[in-house]
C-alpha cells in the first residue's frame, strides 16, 4: 500500500468488521488508529528490507515519523505498548536514509543537504532522539564506516579495540574488514576472515533461510572486498589482476548472487591504468600497447550491466547480520518483557543507491567508448604512418638508382672526352683552324647529349611506366652516336 491511501485501507477495513462496531453503530476510534499503526509497521518492515535512497522514500519515512509522533501523544493509545518501538524504528530508518544520501552527495562534492530541508550537522541532533542505545551505536558505527571524515580511521581504530578476539559475529567481522583494508591493511587477516565466511558458508544446511542468505551474501562481500585490496596495490599486473577476478567469480558462483561488484572494481582498475597512458607522451604503438585493457574493459561491462539490473530487482543491502544479531534489545526498563526488543534486518548496513551506481556505469561506458575510438584512430595513423614510410623509403631508393645511373653517364663521357681529346692532339699543327673547328663541334655535341641525357632523366621520374632498361639502351645508343661522330 502507498501512505496516501492508509486512512482509505483502514476505513475499508472497519466497515468490513462488525466486531468492529459498538451496539449503538459508532466505529471504534481506538480500531481506526490500531489499523493504521499496523499498516505503517508493515510499511517500515518493507524498507528494512528495500530501501533506495530517493525523495520518495524520505518523504515517505518523513510522513511515518510524524504520523507515528502524533499517535503516541494521544492519551488513548497509551495501552498500545509497542507504538514506541514502531516510532523508534521510523526514526532508525530514515536516518540511515540520511547518511546514505549524505554519503553519496560528498562523493559527489555536492552541499551536505537533503532535499534543501536537513543538513549533515543534524544526523547528531536526531541520533540523539533514539531511545534504544543499540540503534545509537549502528548510527554511530554507519556514519565512521561510509563518512569520509577526518577522525573516521581512529574512530574506526577504536571499534576495532574494542572488539574481543573470540567474537565472530557478523558485525565484528565486517568491522574487521573494514579496518584490515583501509585503515591497517593487512592481506593475510583478509584472508583470514573470508575463510571464517566460508566455513559459515559451507554448514548453511541446517540453517534458516535467513540465516543462508546473509552467509551468502556476507561471504560476497568478504571476496569482493579482499579482491578490492588486491586491486589497489600499485605494483598489481594486468595479468594477476585477470587471474584473481576469475577465483573471484568461481568463488561467489555458488551464492547465486550477480552482484555488479567484481567487474565494477576491475573496470576502474584498467580504466585508471588506460587514463595514465593518456596523461604521457606517447608514440601510437605505446598507446596500442593497451590494447588488450580496452578489450578487457568492453568485455566486463557487458556483464556489469547484466548484474547491474539484476541488482535493480533483487539486491538493496551489500551485508546482512545473522538473524540473532538483529534482534536489538530495548532498554531494560520495560514492563513488558516481549517489549523488550526490536527486529531490524538491515541493521547498520545503508541502502544501495541504485541510481548513483546506474550514473557510474554510465560514466565507465562512456569512457570506454571514448577509449575505444582513440584507439581506433591512432590505428588509422599508424597505418597510413607506415604506409607513408614505405613510400618514402620506396622513393629513397628510386632517386638512388638514377643518380647512380647519372654517375655513370658522366664517368663515360669524362673517358669519351679524353678519348677525343687524345685523337685531336695526334692532328697536323698544320691543321690549327681545322682542328679549333672540331674542338668547337665536340663541346656543343657533348653539352646536347648530356642536356638531353638529363632531360630524359627527368621524364623517367615523372613517368612510372618508363623502365631502366630502356634508360640504358637510349644511353648506348647516345654514346655510338657520339663516337661515330668524332671517328667520321
Amino acid at each position: 500500500f502507498e501512505y496516501d491511501d492508509i486512512k482509505e485501507k483502514c476505513t475499508i477495513l472497519l466497515n468490513n468488521h462488525d466486531s468492529l462496531i459498538d451496539v449503538d453503530g459508532i466505529i471504534k476510534k481506538n480500531l481506526y488508529n490500531y489499523y493504521e499503526i499496523l499498516l505503517i509497521n508493515a510499511h517500515l518492515l518493507i524498507s528494512d528490507f528495500k530501501s533506495n535512497p530517493s525523495e520518495r522514500e524520505y518523504n515517505k519515512l518523513n510522513f511515518f515519523e510524524k504520523e507515528l509522533s502524533r499517535l503516541k501523544s494521544d492519551r488513548s493509545l497509551i495501552k498500545y505498548l509497542f507504538l514506541e518501538i514502531i516510532y523508534e524504528k521510523a526514526k532508525f530508518l530514515k536516518l540511515k536514509l540520511f547518511l546514505r544520501i549524505f554519503q553519496t552527495q560528498s562523493e559527489m562534492g555536492f552541499e551536505l543537504k537533503i532535499f534543501g530541508e536537513t543538513d549533515y550537522n543534524s544526523i547528531d541532533e536526531l541520533t540523539s532522539t533514539l531511545t534504544i542505545s543499540e540503534l545509537k551505536k549502528f548510527i554511530i558505527y554507519s556514519k565512521n564506516h561510509y563518512l569520509e571524515d577526518s577522525k573516521n580511521a581512529e574512530n574506526i581504530k577504536n571499534y576495532y579495540k574494542g572488539i574481543p578476539l573470540d567474537n565472530n559475529s557478523f558485525q565484528n567481522n565486517h568491522l574487521r574488514i573494514k579496518f584490515f583494508k583501509d585503515v591497517n591493511p593487512i592481506k593475510s587477516n583478509l584472508e583470514e576472515i573470508v575463510k571464517s565466511f566460508k566455513i559459515e558458508l559451507d554448514n548453511n544446511n541446517s540453517d534458516s533461510n535467513f540465516n543462508n542468505y546473509a552467509k551468502r551474501i556476507s561471504y560476497n562481500y568478504a571476496v569482493n572486498n579482499l579482491f578490492s585490496f588486491y586491486l589497489e596495490n600499485e605494483d598489481f599486473t594486468y595479468e594477476r589482476a585477470i587471474g584473481e577476478y576469475e577465483k573471484v567469480k568461481k568463488d561467489l558462483f555458488l551464492t547465486e548472487i550477480k552482484n555488479f561488484f567484481p567487474e565494477l572494481r576491475f573496470i576502474k582498475f584498467l580504466v585508471q591504468r588506460i587514463e595514465s597512458q593518456l596523461s604521457k607522451k606517447y608514440s601510437h604503438n605505446e598507446f596500442l600497447n593497451v590494447s588488450d585493457y580496452i578489450d578487457k574493459c568492453s568485455e566486463l561491462l557487458k556483464i556489469y550491466k547484466q548484474n547491474l539490473n539484476w541488482t535493480k530487482f533483487n539486491h538493496d543491502f551489500i551485508f546482512q547480520a545473522r538473524f540473532h544479531e538483529c534482534i536489538i534489545k530495548r532498554n531494560p526498563n520495560v514492563e513488558k518483557a516481549r517489549l523488550r526488543q526490536l527486529f531490524i534486518a538491515s541493521t547498520f548496513v545503508l541502502p544501495l543507491n541504485k541510481d548513483v551506481i546506474a550514473e557510474e556505469y554510465a560514466s565507465y561506458e562512456s569512457k570506454i567508448k571514448l577509449f575505444d575510438g582513440i584507439r581506433n584512430t591512432l590505428r588509422i595513423i599508424s597505418y597510413e604512418s607506415q604506409k607513408l614510410d614505405q613510400l618514402n623509403s620506396d622513393a629513397l631508393n628510386k632517386d638512388v638508382k638514377y643518380i647512380e645511373i647519372l654517375g655513370i653517364f658522366c664517368t663515360v663521357s669524362t673517358f669519351a672526352s679524353a678519348a677525343i681529346l687524345s685523337i685531336l692532339s695526334e692532328k697536323s699543327y698544320n691543321q690549327t683552324s681545322a682542328n679549333q673547328t672540331s674542338a668547337a663541334e665536340f663541346i656543343i655535341i657533348i653539352s646536347i647529349s648530356l642536356l638531353s641525357f638529363l632531360g630524359i632523366l627527368i621524364f623517367v621520374l615523372k613517368n612510372k611506366y618508363i623502365t631502366k632498361n630502356f634508360l640504358v639502351v637510349l644511353f648506348v645508343v647516345l654514346l655510338f652516336l657520339l663516337l661515330g661522330y668524332i671517328n667520321r
